[in-house]
């Protein structure tokens, strides 16, 4: 699924998404311009997404193994929204697992991996402090 987006180039930004693949474009470095292929990255395993951020291999590589570890492990990224992407569908998990980010006052909503790089583009540009942990 290819991604439209507002240019970004200050930010992580998602290009396409499609099931085992993540095509990002990392942030310009320098003033000096540079084409959107020379920034482009290819993650295949879970991870987690900020706009100044990228943290390949996030431990979970499927739904079933989330532990409330795998969340409390977000809380020094001190995000304002958590978009979890689960997978191919959507699934929702138990409220134990949340509820590190959930006892701080920290958003988190659920979806599709799909809809979660949307979701992350679109708040990104609107200047969030979005997370996006991401099941690939």
């Amino acid at each position: 699924m290819q991604i439209s987006l507002e240019a970004d180039h200050k930010h992580y930004s998602i290009i396409s998404y499609a099931p085992g693949c993540l095509t990002l474009a990392q942030p310009r470095q320098t003033p000096i311009p540079s084409s959107l292929e020379e920034r482009k990255t290819t993650v295949q395993k879970s991870c987690i997404l900020t706009p100044d951020s990228l943290y390949e291999n996030w431990p979970p590589q499927c739904f079933d193994d989330f532990t409330a570890e795998h969340f409390a492990a977000l809380l020094p990224m001190a995000p304002e929204l958590v978009i979890l992407g689960t997978g191919s569908r959507l699934r929702f998990p138990i409220s134990a697992i949340l509820a590190p980010l959930m006892t701080r006052g920290i958003g988190v909503e659920v979806m599709n991996t799909a809809a979660a790089c949307r979701t992350y583009n679109f708040l990104m540009v609107d200047g969030r402090n979005v997370l996006a942990a991401l099941l690939l």
